[in-house]
């Protein structure tokens, strides 16, 4: 068990705006971090990739559609659905949700044009 001050704040700040430094006393401190298996950490914002997708389509765009059909992006209650969707259906999905409305398909002929890619249902 060891003692902790936070927020040490000098003085005159603490008077002057009634904050007072914060004492935890006989606190542990765990040594150990547990260890999360199929996860990555991808920035300090607490986003996480999982490693092991077992939809049809990326996290990212899974997150897209979810939202697009109304649920939290981590919501993953409806995502046998999203799984049984064409490409093209989800390709529109994610560009309307990401402000995009119709235009889909002249996102993929521009895609068509300038990467030399053919779409099967342009």
């Amino acid at each position: 068990m060891q003692n902790m001050k936070l927020n040490e704040t000098p003085v005159r700040t603490s008077r002057n705006f009634n904050i007072n430094n914060i004492k935890l006393e006989n606190i542990e401190i765990l040594n150990e971090i547990k260890e999360f298996k199929n996860v990555e950490i991808i920035s300090k914002n607490s986003k996480v990739r999982i490693e092991n997708n077992p939809n049809k389509y990326s996290e990212n765009v899974m997150e897209c559609v979810r939202q697009r059909f109304g649920l939290e992006k981590y919501d993953d209650s409806r995502d046998e659905e999203i799984n049984q969707l064409s490409p093209d259906e989800v390709f529109d999905h994610v560009c309307n949700w990401n402000g995009l409305l119709g235009y889909a398909t002249t996102i993929k002929t521009w895609i068509g044009d300038i990467y030399k890619v053919k779409f099967d249902n342009i």
